[in-house]
């Protein structure tokens, strides 16, 4: 499995992992809210505050956060990795973490 920063070519696979389950996210419910989800992460991968979780070419794994705000904003696993969900969503928001301001 790779980590690493997503990229433009991520976004349908981004959106594909998180529309069966866009129901537990506030705010993703109808189609024009995920359109509008859909931006805000374009935005995000274009300023590098995106990881993503990679495995045989299907990204599994999501993560935006962001620095001027210095927090983790949306954080989500595939239901297909639910036997190693906790593994990638801790390696996400350690890899996260550190793109971060440190506490003073």
């Amino acid at each position: 499995m790779e980590i690493r920063l997503a990229e433009n070519g991520d976004l349908s696979g981004w959106v594909q992992l998180v529309e069966p389950m866009r129901h537990l996210f506030p705010g993703l419910e109808t189609p024009e809210s995920m359109e509008g989800y859909a931006r805000d992460i374009a935005g995000a991968i274009s300023r590098q505050e995106a990881l993503c979780a990679v495995e045989n070419g299907t990204v599994c794994g999501v993560l935006a956060f962001s620095r001027e705000e210095n927090e983790l904003a949306f954080l989500a696993v595939s239901y297909s990795f639910s036997d190693t969900e906790y593994l990638i969503a801790r390696v996400l928001s350690s890899d996260a973490v550190q793109c971060l301001c440190p506490c003073s």
